[in-house]
């Protein structure tokens, strides 16, 4: 740090102490030195130097106009023009009068008459930026800039007549122009005038066109458009819906691309530069919070990160930089669940704290030490807080909560000072007090929650968050009735949730939760209709909120929030006497979104190419270029705006998704295609019961029902014996629980005899299982986890017509749709394939790390003999993603025998164990982006552990699995289990079914036939077993089972090898039931 004095005109620098007695001396006239260090004067002597300033003023005689101009030009000259407003702070605001008598003196001659216009305009600005230093809030704050707003239009009218004193070719010409846009930038800002923001826009524009490539000033002058650029998107949202047909491509998303457009050319060459680094990184996490995409909140990390290592010595702006960067890596652990995010957000935000602390007795950074240490503390008590959801530990929600109590306390103390998004501080509060009080019961932080959500909605009445603070509101008043405190409190949060849904600025997923809220009360109350009408609003905003630009990941963390959304408004409609149709359509419409929005990307467009071969071959084109998001096509003439490959392709997707947009919308306009990637009409869903009816279950707390769709009616068949409860509860014992002849029983009782009577289908058919009835079951929720298909009573009664195995062939499916875009897809042909049909067939018997499946490598053997003999080509591939994901595209048949695990968190890590899995797993996310309809894939035989299970309550309703992701990929036939199965058996279930698929020549009736047949065989083995021991639902694995037809093999009666990493008993497991077909 260098010393600050006087310059004499020798050059000699005197001490500032000095300043009196010089004077007193008569010397010659003084100039402020301006000490500086590499460059840039350091943070503290920009507040002396403007401090002391007028002192010197002072010091020099009135008489000696010249002298004091002259202290004013060492001013002009030490502060460049377009940092002005940032270095002098609120102490040079004092000098304005100064500045004032020196242009009075100077006159329009003077060669310092534009810079002391400037400088004027500077401080008045300075002073507007101050004149809401005392306020007590934001509504306050914008109130008093208002009644500042003259200081900030003498400041423009000042910059323009500097501006028009200047020569075009003068250097000093362009920052002025871009003090003017900046002017007119914090103008629209304060007045949210529209001719004002339009105004800035166009200087902005003006500014970035008139400077040359190459020049100094380009890099600033981009920067600055998109700043404005920014701005205007976040105007956009503050006046129209986002999601309004009309504006969503050209309104708040399209000037923030352009930004961020802007914002990678200015910096396209100045990767070194960290300042740059950051800015682009808010930039993206800007569009992440506004569009979900996942790519720009990694870029964001990326690039914040960078900054926030190069820039450990900035201890005053690197607060801010690795307090972004905390709430990024915060906001990716929400989705990922992954641990070290969550740390990684912690440790930067304890680290934050104590930099503050120990910088908090400099003078210039009190106030702002003081803000950055709250907003620091708000970001923590987040993190805990999602400590919490994971961990169920007290510890982390206690001391989230007494953050909050402290900075709102802090807060409140302060002489003068607001805090910015109050109105969400307290929001977050009161729902975290309300958490507590769910698991603690004490009634104070009921009470507490409830007065905050006041506080909250009195902070901002118009704020953006006021939809987040009315639905907590709605959610106390909610607890006070579920805990009957209060007669009236069903009513207040009823009203709650519909005022907060009605706030068409808010945040979608915001609306989207008061939405529910609306329908669970309206519910309780009995006001069906009104439910109705709620719940139809609410399904309109989940499907709206579903951009095609965002990948399967924060398509599947978005629709997480409305779990069981639309199982309740099927039900509701119900109730409101508006059919099944309707109930099936708000089913299809709210729930399998994300395995919807893939099935959309993969349509076949043979129809429209026929009839708009232009449309289908742009269609065509963008959806494969979404699909390859891994190698984006990027305009050679821009690529050099990208710093890597994730940037180019977080900015592809999101231009590709609005082009699909509005080519979906161009296709729609068309004879023929008004329903093109729509949801299935009541016709297409008949159509598709045409081999058999489609059975869909619908359990929740207000009724249980299955919407039955034959090939000339739909029908609701209640299930009064069915209840949400008992379903819960039976799901919660696991697979002990699920897999018993009890609970078989009780799904007979309770749903499977109920339907195939309903159908007609009141006994067995006989042996002849080539004409027996065909049903899809489309079970929703946790209704999904249990065995409908093995339904009935196998032991106690003699009579076998009593089960749903002896009665129909059972498929399943994750939706309606599904079937109908499987059924679209063209059918495997093995009589025209003959020879070249290619199975590949996987075995791993010893992944790293798991236990050993010896029986693998045996079935492995088997269908490679079977195969061989049916003159198949069955590939040889390594064990690994890579060797795997080369031959699939190829191969009409996929067969796996290993381990495979489900991830209870995030259902889309759930994977196959390969040889490399340690490293590289093949997950369900992947296969999600797979495409693998060219070659027409027939069959995914998944012969491991719990390939259909979901332990994610948040995902059941939308099927993410293994089984459905094979199935997404584009294989038309997917087998695979509900839960963990034994090595031996499925030796014996894979030949079994396998031999019956060849016998049927491949048909699509041979896949679900040969299962079905199967599982009867093995059950019947059971069933004679159990007979003999006279011990109900055991069963011993027979050596008989397990023999091979073209091989004698040696197994163990009691063999221990389950297909999962979690050991079995054996002894408590009906081997035959977890198996489960999906397919046309």
């Amino acid at each position: 740090m260098f010393g600050l004095g006087i310059l004499q005109a020798d050059d000699r620098l005197w001490p500032i102490d000095d300043l009196a007695e010089r004077t007193k001396e008569n010397t010659p006239r003084y100039y402020l030195g301006i000490p500086t260090h590499n460059g840039s004067l350091s943070t503290t002597c920009r507040y002396e130097f403007a401090e002391l300033l007028p002192q010197a003023i002072e010091s020099t005689p009135e008489t000696d106009a010249a002298g004091r101009l002259e202290f004013l030009a060492t001013l002009c000259r030490a502060y460049p023009e377009e940092d002005g407003q940032s270095l002098m702070g609120k102490k040079g605001v004092g000098l304005v009068g100064y500045v004032k008598q020196a242009i009075a003196w100077a006159g329009e001659s003077h060669p310092l008459y534009p810079e002391l216009l400037v400088m004027l305009a500077t401080l008045l600005a300075c002073r507007f930026d101050n004149s809401s230093a005392t306020a007590a809030n934001a509504e306050e704050a914008w109130r008093l800039k208002l009644k500042a707003v003259h200081d900030l239009e003498e400041a423009l009218g000042l910059r323009e007549k500097a501006l028009a004193m200047t020569p075009i070719n003068d250097y000093k010409w362009i920052p002025r122009l871009d003090g003017v846009t900046e002017l007119l930038l914090t103008k629209a800002k304060t007045t949210q005038v529209d001719e004002d923001l339009r105004a800035a826009e166009s200087n902005a524009r003006k500014v970035a066109d008139i400077v040359p490539e190459g020049h100094p000033q380009k890099m600033t002058v981009l920067w600055k458009l998109g700043n404005v650029l920014d701005y205007l998107s976040e105007m956009d949202i503050s006046s129209e819906s986002y999601y309004d047909e009309s504006t969503k491509n050209t309104g708040r998303i399209a000037y923030l691309d352009e930004a961020i457009s802007f914002a990678q050319e200015c910096s396209a060459d100045s990767d070194s530069e960290t300042a740059p680094l950051y800015e682009i990184g808010e930039l993206f996490m800007t569009r992440y919070l506004r569009t979900g995409a996942m790519s720009d909140l990694d870029e964001s990390i990326r690039r914040m990160e960078r900054a926030v290592q190069r820039g450990e010595g900035l201890d005053d702006i690197r607060t801010e930089w690795a307090n972004s960067l905390a709430a990024g890596y915060g906001y990716r652990y929400s989705i990922t669940r992954v641990e070290s995010d969550i740390r990684r957000s912690i440790h930067l935000l304890r680290d934050i704290q104590k930099s503050i602390s120990r910088r908090q007795s400099a003078r210039y950074e009190f106030d702002e030490g003081l803000r950055n240490q709250d907003e620091c503390a708000l970001h923590l008590a987040k993190q805990l807080e999602s400590r919490f959801q994971v961990s169920k530990s007290m510890r982390y929600l206690n001391e989230a909560i007494e953050i909050d109590k402290n900075v709102i306390r802090q807060v409140k103390l302060r002489k003068y000072g607001w805090m910015n998004d109050k109105q969400r501080v307290f929001t977050q509060y009161a729902i975290r007090l309300l958490k507590r009080y769910r698991v603690q019961k004490n009634a104070a932080d009921l009470t507490n929650a409830e007065r905050i959500c006041h506080h909250a909605l009195k902070a901002e009445p118009d704020g953006v968050n006021l939809s987040f603070a009315l639905c907590a509101l709605g959610d106390v008043f909610y607890q006070r009735h579920l805990d009957g405190q209060s007669p009236d409190a069903l009513r207040t949060a009823s009203s709650a949730y519909r005022d907060g849904f009605s706030k068409e600025n808010a945040s979608p997923q915001h609306r989207i939760q008061c939405g529910m809220g609306r329908l669970k009360t309206l519910c309780l109350m009995g006001r069906w209709e009104d439910g109705y009408e709620a719940s139809s609003k609410t399904l309109t905003l989940v499907q709206q909120m579903m951009a095609r630009s965002l990948e399967n990941a924060e398509k599947q963390y978005l629709l997480g929030q409305c779990v069981g959304f639309a199982s309740d408004a099927a039900s509701v409609a119900l109730n409101a006497g508006k059919g099944p149709e309707i109930a099936l359509q708000f089913l299809e419409q709210g729930r399998g979104l994300l395995a919807s929005s893939i099935e959309d990307s993969q349509i076949d467009v043979t129809s429209l190419q026929a009839s708009y071969p232009d449309l289908a071959e742009k269609f065509t084109s963008i959806r494969e270029q979404l699909q390859d998001s891994a190698t984006p096509r990027i305009d050679p003439k821009t690529r050099h705006n990208f710093k890597n490959h994730e940037e180019a392709r977080s900015v592809q997707r999101h231009k590709l998704g609005e082009d699909l947009d509005r080519l979906v919308d161009e296709i729609r306009t068309k004879p023929g295609f008004e329903t093109f990637l729509e949801a299935p009409t009541v016709l297409e869903m008949q159509a598709a019961a045409a081999d058999g009816a489609i059975v869909v279950l619908n359990v929740n707390n207000y009724r249980s029902d299955a919407i039955i769709v034959e090939k000339d009616r739909v029908h609701a068949l209640p299930l009064p014996m069915l209840s949400k409860e008992e379903v819960v509860e039976r799901a919660r014992g696991g697979t002990i629980a699920l897999a018993s002849t009890e609970t078989l029983e009780w799904l007979w009782e309770t749903v499977a005899s109920p339907v195939l009577d309903c159908l007609g289908i009141t006994r067995s058919l006989g042996q002849d299982e080539s004409q027996w009835p065909r049903i899809w079951w489309v079970a929703t929720g946790i209704m999904s986890s249990f065995p409908i298909h093995a339904a009935g009573w196998h032991v106690a009664s003699s009579d076998l017509g009593h089960t749903v195995l002896d009665r129909v062939v059972s498929s399943y499916s994750s939706s309606i749709k599904s079937i109908i875009h499987s059924k679209r897809r063209p059918a495997f042909n093995y009589q025209k394939l003959g020879d070249q049909s290619q199975a590949l067939l996987v075995a791993v018997p010893q992944a790293p790390g798991c236990s050993s499946l010896p029986s693998a490598a045996k079935e492995h053997e088997v269908l490679q003999k079977l195969f061989n003999t049916i003159n198949w080509k069955v590939h040889a591939a390594e064990n690994t993603k890579d060797g795997v994901m080369s031959r699939l595209r190829s191969s009409q048949v996929f067969h796996f025998a290993g381990h495979g695990t489900v991830d209870p968190l995030n259902p889309s890590r759930s994977f196959l164990f390969l040889e490399d899995w340690k490293k590289d797993p093949f997950t369900v996310a992947e296969l999600l982006e797979l495409n693998l309809q060219q070659g027409m894939p027939f069959l995914a035989y998944l012969s491991a552990c719990r390939t259909g299970q979901i332990r994610d309550e948040e995902s059941l309703h939308e099927s993410v699995h293994l089984i459905s992701a094979f199935q997404l990929a584009g294989f038309r036939h997917v087998i695979g289990t509900l839960w963990e199965v034994n090595d031996d058996i499925c030796v014996y279930m894979a030949n079994y079914a396998y031999q019956a698929m060849w016998n049927g020549r491949f048909t699509d009736r041979s896949v679900c036939l040969g299962l079905h047949t199967a599982m009867r065989k093995l059950r019947d083995e059971w069933r004679s077993r159990v007979a003999s021991s006279g011990q109900r639902g055991k069963i011993r694995v027979s050596s008989k089972l397990v023999h091979s037809a073209e091989s004698q093999m040696n197994r163990s009666q009691n063999s221990k090898e389950s297909r999962d990493m979690l050991s079995c008993d054996e002894e408590e497991k009906l081997f035959w039931v977890p198996f489960v077909h999906f397919g046309v």
